[in-house]
C-alpha cells in the first residue's frame, strides 16, 4: 500500500508529465510541417497506431539519456504509456482511420492527456496499474513514479526545456523516417567493375571512387562492393564490382539540398554534417524505404564499418543549434555577426583567427566539434558568394 508521500510524489510527477506532453504537442506540428517542406510533399497519410507507437517509443525513450534523477524511469514510462495504445487496450478514440499523420498524432496526445488526468485525480486507485508496450514487452508501473528520488523537472526548471529539445530533436529523425518512404524509393544507379581489377582495396580507395564516379551521378548515393570475376577476357580476373544506389521519385533523384539536409555523413562513415537528420547507412538499410531489399539482398554486398556516432556532447550542441535556427533565421544570425565584426575590433580578429570559438561566444551556442567555419572577407573587386546548405527555406521562399 502506498504512503501519502508516495501518492503525492506520483501526483507531482504526473502533473509534470502532462505539462511536458502538452509542451511537446505545441512543437510537433511544426516538426511535421518542416519535414514535409524538406521532402516537398503534402501531409502524410495515417500510418496507423502501431507505427505511431514505434514513433513515440523511440522519441520518449531518449529522455533516459539526459542527466537528471530518474531520467530512465520517465523515458521508459512515457514510451511505454504511449506505446500501449497499439495493444489490446487500444482506446475507441484511436480505432479509426484518420485523414493524416498529424490528426492521429493529435488525437493520441489528447487521449494520453485524458488518461494521465485520471491518474492525477486518484493516484491511489492507479498505484498498482501497469502499462505494457506490445512492441517491446516493456512494462511501466505507476508506482515507479512514487519514488521520492524520482522527480521530473517542472516547467519552471531550465531542464524542462532541455528535455523538450531532446524529444523534438528525436522527433525530426522519427518523423522523417516514417514519412520519407511515401515519396521516395531506393533504386540502382549503376553497377560497374573497378579498374584495374584489384582485391583488398582500402576504404580510402573506395571513398575516392565514390567521390569521382558515384557522386557525379546522384547526391543521394549509397555504394556497396562485392567480389567480381570478369569473363570478358581470355584470362578471367578477380576483382571488385561496385553497386550504387540512390533515393529517387518518379521524377528523378533526390535533390542536392534535400541530401544536404538529410544526410549526416558521407557513405564511408565520415560525419560531414553534424546537423543532418541521419547517417546514410541508417537511411538506406534500416528505414525500410521501398527498395531497401534491393540493397540488403544484393549478392555479396559489403560496406565500410558502421558510421561514426556523434558524441553525447556533440549531439547536445547540434540540438542547441537546431533549436536556435528554429527561432532565428540564418540571415539574422549572420547580420548580427557582421555588425559585431565592424563594431568590435577584438571580435573581428577573433572571428578571423578562431571563427568557431568567436561565433559560439557571441551566440551563446557551442558548435559541434566536427563543424568548421570559414570566414570570407570581401575586398574591392574581389567579391564572394556563399551557396548555403543550412537555412535554405528563407532563401528559397517566393
Amino acid at each position: 500500500m502506498a504512503t501519502p508521500e508516495q501518492l503525492a510524489q506520483v501526483k507531482e510527477n504526473i502533473s509534470n508529465l502532462m505539462d511536458l506532453t502538452n509542451h511537446v504537442h505545441d512543437y510537433m506540428q511544426d516538426v511535421l510541417n518542416g519535414v514535409y517542406q524538406e521532402l516537398s510533399q503534402d501531409a502524410s497519410p495515417d500510418p496507423g497506431q502501431k507505427e505511431l507507437s514505434t514513433f513515440f517509443t523511440a522519441v520518449f525513450t531518449c529522455i533516459g539519456l539526459l542527466d537528471f534523477p530518474g531520467a530512465g524511469i520517465f523515458g521508459t514510462f512515457l514510451g511505454t504509456f504511449f506505446g500501449a495504445y497499439s495493444g489490446p487496450d487500444e482506446p475507441p478514440s484511436l480505432k479509426s482511420t484518420f485523414g493524416s499523420l498529424w490528426l492521429r498524432m493529435d488525437q493520441t496526445f489528447l487521449q494520453a492527456n485524458d488518461d494521465l488526468s485520471l491518474i492525477h485525480a486518484d493516484p491511489a486507485a492507479y498505484w498498482n496499474k501497469s502499462y505494457t508496450n506490445p512492441l517491446n514487452q516493456h512494462s511501466a508501473p505507476v508506482s515507479s513514479l512514487g519514488d521520492p528520488k524520482v522527480t521530473l523537472p517542472a516547467k519552471s526548471d531550465p531542464k524542462f526545456q532541455k528535455i523538450t529539445d531532446a524529444i523534438i530533436n528525436k522527433s525530426w529523425y522519427e518523423t522523417t523516417r516514417i514519412t520519407i518512404g511515401q515519396k521516395f524509393h531506393i533504386a540502382l544507379v549503376t553497377t560497374q567493375p573497378a579498374t584495374p581489377f584489384l582485391t583488398g582495396e582500402t576504404d580510402a580507395q573506395f571513398a575516392q571512387f565514390g567521390a569521382d564516379s558515384i557522386g557525379k551521378k546522384t547526391y543521394s548515393y549509397f555504394a556497396s562492393r562485392h567480389a567480381f570475376t570478369t569473363n570478358c577476357c581470355k584470362d578471367p580476373l578477380d576483382g571488385i564490382q561496385y553497386s550504387q544506389f540512390g533515393l529517387r521519385t518518379s521524377n528523378g533523384w533526390a535533390a542536392p539540398d534535400l541530401c544536404a539536409w538529410l544526410f549526416r555523413d558521407n557513405q564511408f562513415g565520415t560525419v560531414t554534417n553534424p546537423l543532418g537528420i541521419a547517417n546514410r547507412f541508417e537511411v538506406f538499410t534500416q528505414w525500410k524505404i521501398p527498395g531497401t531489399d534491393l540493397i540488403l539482398n544484393w549478392p555479396g554486398s559489403v560496406w565500410s564499418a558502421a558510421p561514426a556516432v556523434l558524441s553525447p556532447q556533440d549531439q547536445e550542441h547540434a540540438q542547441a543549434w537546431n533549436h536556435l535556427l528554429e527561432g532565428t533565421s540564418r540571415q539574422e544570425l549572420e547580420k548580427r555577426l557582421i555588425r559585431k565584426f565592424y563594431a568590435d575590433p577584438a571580435f573581428a580578429r577573433a572571428l578571423i583567427s578562431e571563427p568557431e570559438k568567436a561565433i559560439a561566444a557571441e551566440l551563446g551556442v557551442e558548435l559541434p566539434s566536427l563543424v568548421k567555419v570559414e570566414v570570407l572577407r570581401e575586398t574591392p573587386g574581389n567579391y564572394k558568394l556563399v551557396i548555403p546548405t543550412v537555412g535554405l527555406a528563407a532563401y528559397l521562399a517566393p
